[in-house]
């Protein structure tokens, strides 16, 4: 599954318990012991000069030795600094992060660099959450409320009319600011407001419903753009070249496209199961790349798989004079590719999803003619209703021309499933939308807050703070 490697390193900012940078305290060498004078005469000796170029030891008799104050001035003189910008910046800090970070962002890429650090990635969630932390630090609740909320509702307004790859950039960016928060809400409070844990709960809830909502968007545009592709690709395609039939099917998939995924059908577009191949590499990729939680890819192929299985299994069983024994060759052929990608992907617990167009591809390549091949096709079809099975029979008996024609032994033993009030025209895979409900993964483990920020990143006034902290 998608290895999440280490990032580059860069300047950042260390979290406490409480979500603060917290500096490394020093403390001065320990004076080496004198030894006792050998009488009360003996006057004590005054400590040379040190060399020039040459520190002093830190002993306590050697004030200026000691490192403490200048750093602690230069640590206060930063967090006014950064609280002096916060307070009369606020307006350029809102609009830098609303149009640079978000609307205006350029998404990392992939293709040219497949080995992207964590901080190239999660730099708008990193940079967000720090500018939030010094509100907090500061006491600017109001201000940081209104600062999230407008970064949150920007962030699904631009991510839905957003292609594909950009919705999973910020799918990810969203579950790392998610994380941040939850990190922070564990800890103590920045200040001391009196309602700190309830402002930092309903950031975190809705942090929660934004990475719901990011997700939806994303699975139901890639799931319209494959439904564009199962047809032509699984059912109609033909790859092999001994096997090529004509295609005699009335039935057309428009109307359920329409109807089901709000699409219409590719009419002058050929596509083959390596298109598929290739959108499932692509996916796979930028899941690694951008460090996507392995419960969430799961999701993601559960339902693309899904949505294969149902769509070419519900356009196959409504077909007329279609299904024959070249036809299961061919369709059989497309599904082994994709059940040897998620094989090499470590998916194969999740082929039980395509079972159903599995199944009735067997069909036509089974024998039928006595009860016994009868008991033998539903043994092996045990997935598909009685009616579905009796419906694919007729159209795979009624295509073969070229062998015996089942006799009316095992079209009796396969009627003899059948309930006298099934409905033998109502034979698809319900419609399902959501097939696995999504719930978002439990917050990562953050342990820096990185303060990086590209060069292409016009934001001057939030680069200064980021430059500060």
């Amino acid at each position: 599954m998608p290895s999440h490697w280490k990032g580059k390193a860069s300047p950042s900012k260390p979290l406490t318990a409480n979500g603060l940078s917290s500096a490394i305290k020093e403390t001065p060498a320990t004076p080496t012991p004198r030894k006792a004078p050998a009488t009360t005469t003996t006057p004590r000796r005054t400590p040379a000069a040190p060399a020039p170029g040459k520190k002093a030891a830190a002993t306590p008799n050697n004030t200026s030795a000691t490192p403490k104050e200048p750093k602690k001035k230069k640590k206060k003189k930063n967090f006014c600094m950064v609280g002096k910008i916060l307070q009369n910046h606020q307006e350029a800090i809102h609009e830098e992060v609303l149009r640079s970070l978000i609307i205006n962002l350029k998404v990392p890429n992939s293709i040219l660099n497949l080995r992207l650090s964590q901080m190239e990635v999660f730099f708008p969630a990193h940079t967000i959450g720090c500018i939030g932390t010094e509100m907090w630090r500061h006491g600017m609740m109001n201000d940081s409320d209104a600062f999230f909320g407008s970064v949150l509702h920007m962030i699904q307004d631009c991510v839905y009319v957003k292609a594909i790859i950009p919705q999973l950039f910020w799918l990810s960016n969203s579950q790392e600011m998610f994380s941040f928060v939850s990190l922070v809400e564990k800890g103590k409070p920045h200040n001391n407001c009196l309602d700190w844990k309830i402002r930092i709960s309903i950031l975190r809830h809705d942090l929660d419903s934004l990475v719901y909502n990011l997700y939806q968007s994303f699975i139901q545009k890639i799931k319209r753009h494959l439904a564009l592709m199962v047809i032509p690709a699984i059912i109609e395609a033909q790859p092999l070249p001994g096997f090529v039939t004509e295609d005699k099917s009335a039935w057309l998939i428009t109307g359920f496209m329409n109807l089901t995924l709000g699409t219409e059908s590719s009419q002058g577009r050929m596509y083959t199961t390596t298109d598929i191949i290739d959108l499932f590499d692509n996916l796979w990729k930028h899941f690694e790349v951008f460090f996507v939680e392995l419960v969430i890819v799961k999701y993601v192929f559960f339902e693309l798989l899904y949505l294969i299985n149902q769509v070419a299994f519900n356009d196959l069983v409504r077909r007329i004079d279609f299904c024959s024994f070249k036809r299961g060759l061919q369709i059989q052929y497309n599904v082994q590719l994709l059940e040897e990608w998620c094989r090499s992907h470590d998916m194969t617990d999740d082929l039980h999803l395509l079972k159903h167009i599995q199944q009735a591809t067997k069909i036509g390549l089974m024998r039928m003619q006595s009860a016994e091949d009868a008991h033998h096709i539903f043994e092996v079809c045990s997935d598909l209703t009685p009616a579905q099975i009796f419906k694919l029979v007729k159209q795979y008996s009624a295509n073969n021309p070229a062998i015996v024609p089942p006799s009316p032994k095992f079209f009796q033993a396969i009627t003899v499933g059948l309930q006298p009030e099934e409905d033998l025209q109502n034979v698809t895979i319900p419609i399902i939308d959501e097939v696995f409900p999504f719930r978002a993964p439990p917050p990562r483990k953050i342990d820096l807050l990185s303060t990086y920020l590209p060069d292409d990143v016009e934001a001057p006034t939030v680069r200064h703070i980021m430059n500060i902290i």
